[in-house]
C-alpha cells in the first residue's frame, strides 16, 4: 500500500502507532513494515500475510477502507496483492 498525504512524519508515526494493537490481532498478518520514501513523499506498508485470502480480506476490510481519511491521502491509496515466490530462507 502507498499513498501522498499533507500530515506531518510525528503526526504519521502517531497513527501508526496507536494501530499497533489492531494489527497484532489482524487475521493471517505475519509481519508489518511501514515505509516512506524520501525521493517521492509516498508512505504506506508492506504486509506479510498467511495466504492470498488473508490479504485480501485485509484489504476489502475496514482498516484499508479508513486509510484515504485517517491518515487525510492526496489522490488515491495504490493497493497491490502480490505472490511471495521464493525467500532467502
Amino acid at each position: 500500500m502507498r499513498f501522498a498525504t499533507d500530515l506531518a512524519e510525528e503526526e504519521l508515526l502517531r497513527l501508526s502507532r496507536e494501530s499497533f494493537p489492531r494489527f497484532h490481532t489482524q487475521p493471517g498478518l505475519q509481519q508489518k513494515y511501514y515505509v516512506r520514501d524520501a525521493a517521492t513523499g509516498l508512505v504506506g506498508g508492506v504486509y506479510l500475510f498467511d495466504d492470498e485470502q488473508a490479504a485480501r480480506d485485509y484489504v476489502a476490510g475496514p482498516i484499508v477502507a479508513a486509510v484515504p481519511h485517517r491518515f487525510q491521502v492526496v489522490g488515491d491509496v495504490s493497493v497491490e496483492v502480490l505472490e511471495v515466490t521464493l525467500t532467502l530462507n
